[in-house]
């Protein structure tokens, strides 16, 4: 079964950079990235199928655009 994972840029700073993230267009959850490491951590502590979509996502689009994306999604 296919899942539709969207992701948005919440907050920034000079250190990490936060996002919303969900499936179905819930965007109900969140995850921080350190911007040097790209380690991130989800803020419910829970590291599922969804976190890791968005997260691999999101690090795509970095290296990709060159920039934190503003908002994304992928289909798996």
């Amino acid at each position: 079964m296919a899942i539709i994972i969207d992701f948005e840029k919440v907050g920034e700073t000079s250190r990490e950079v936060e996002y919303a993230f969900g499936e179905g267009g819930r965007m109900d959850r969140r995850l921080t990235i350190d911007k040097q490491s790209h380690e991130a951590s989800p803020a419910d502590g829970t590291r599922d199928k969804s976190f890791s979509s968005a997260y691999g996502a999101i690090l795509h689009d970095r290296e990709r655009l060159g920039h934190w994306p503003i908002r994304g999604g992928r289909q798996s």
